[in-house]
């Protein structure tokens, strides 16, 4: 009797490190997608900055709309999957909402930009 119990505590701690490795596994995927958009943001100023085409106005733009949308489209996501159920976590979205007020501001200015 006494190792059927231990046996279920076991399961028990496996099945809770198993929740645990997937919230933190969601939460690395989380960070890279917001640290990708980031790169893809950067690469649109360097082309704002650096393009000789006569659309390169209009290919930032687009590009920064995309940017917007995928990161509000993961942190929808990450919400729904992570914050909702666990209520923690949240601090990632912090970064994602402060990257898509600069990615507008980015927007908004880029007829004053190059």
């Amino acid at each position: 009797m006494k190792t059927q119990l231990n046996s279920r505590e076991l399961s028990n701690k496996e099945y809770q490190l198993s929740i645990e490795r997937n919230l933190l596994s969601n939460q690395r995927t989380y960070l890279a997608s917001i640290r990708t958009t980031s790169i893809f943001a950067g690469l649109a100023i360097l082309i704002l900055e650096k393009g000789k085409s006569k659309y390169k106005k209009l290919s930032v733009s687009l590009l920064l709309l995309l940017c917007i949308s995928v990161n509000s489209y993961s942190s929808y996501n990450y919400y729904n999957t992570v914050v909702k159920k666990e209520g923690k976590h949240y601090s990632s979205l912090v970064y994602a909402v402060l990257l898509n007020i600069i990615l507008l501001l980015f927007l908004i200015n880029i007829k004053t930009l190059r």
